[in-house]
């Protein structure tokens, strides 16, 4: 009946065969629950009326979504239809199709799923669609007073997640988000990890979860170590080990109470009064130093010691 729908398109213009077929599916549920326990549907019909109809719209009409529920093998029909071409077409087309199909394959399809091996299947392809929104989303810095709708956007994706019964894959989300932009890397962070890290805590509640808990724990501490990077700059190259500062000298006394605690804090200069002796000693004592920026001069009754920069 399916496959004549042109010619009978051709003898019944006003009849459209999907408007036949939603018909049709009307009354195949209505006759199924006046004869309960009993198979009334023509599940084959309405399994070649999907596979035809899904090929040519990927739009989730009406018309479709009866065929899809009234068909044989719905969650075959959507694996072979949702190739990885075809997903990212539509992921990165961003109208929102994607999602509409992953919405309804997890909420209708679900009960088809009679195996494992069908449950494994549909899975698979909602993780398909998933990385394929995941790979098109773009975290936008959120500026201003538009701030929100960003960040709403960033908190969906996630719960996207859930609600496809498929937390596993937050972690490729959150570790998505945390692929910074070279381009943009200053107001990435500042304007969209950040602000995102701080709505987080309340997104998580509703899913009786905090940042304590992984993989969100994780996200956290990478933004936070981010954040110090770019805002503080990294840490100089030529950084003095503290075992190494306090190894200066000979452990003499005049050399752990004069020496240790400025080498080891973070004054610029000091000036350390005493005899010639005791300088002249305090002088031998600094040459290792030299090469870490230390410089010293010496007065009449005092050595005056600097660097250039704390070095701990």
């Amino acid at each position: 009946m399916w496959l004549q729908r042109e010619e009978q398109s051709k003898l019944h213009p006003q009849h459209s065969p999907e408007r036949v077929l939603f018909v049709a599916g009307a009354r195949s549920e209505e006759v199924a629950q006046e004869q309960a326990g009993v198979e009334t549907i023509p599940r084959t019909f309405f399994s070649q009326a999907a596979s035809d109809l899904i090929s040519s719209n990927s739009t989730l009409t009406a018309v479709l979504r009866t065929a899809l529920l009234l068909s044989r093998d719905a969650i075959t029909i959507m694996k072979t239809y949702l190739t990885t071409d075809r997903v990212k077409a539509l992921a990165k087309s961003q109208d929102g199709q994607l999602k509409d199909l992953t919405l309804f394959i997890s909420e209708n399809l679900r009960t088809q799923a009679d195996s494992s091996e069908s449950l494994q299947t549909l899975q698979g392809t909602l993780k398909l669609c998933l990385a394929g929104m995941i790979g098109h989303f773009t975290l936008i810095p959120a500026y201003s007073f538009y701030a929100y709708l960003h960040i709403n956007a960033d908190i969906e994706l996630l719960k996207h997640c859930f609600t496809l019964r498929l937390p596993s894959e937050v972690n490729r989300v959150l570790t998505h988000f945390l692929a910074v932009p070279k381009s943009t890397e200053p107001g990435y962070i500042q304007d969209g990890l950040v602000p995102l890290l701080k709505a987080l805590p309340e997104f998580l509640h509703t899913r009786q979860l905090s940042l304590v808990d992984a993989p969100f724990s994780t996200f956290a501490a990478e933004v936070a170590k981010t954040f110090v990077r770019h805002t503080m700059g990294t840490r100089p190259s030529d950084v003095v080990p503290l075992r190494e500062l306090l190894a200066v000298g000979c452990g003499c006394e005049h050399c752990r109470i004069s020496l240790i605690p400025f080498l080891t804090n973070e004054q610029l200069k000091a000036d350390i009064r005493a005899v010639v002796a005791t300088r002249l000693h305090l002088e031998r004592q600094l040459m290792p130093t030299k090469k870490w920026g230390f410089t010293w001069t010496t007065t009449s009754h005092t050595l005056q010691v600097g660097q250039r920069v704390p070095f701990i």
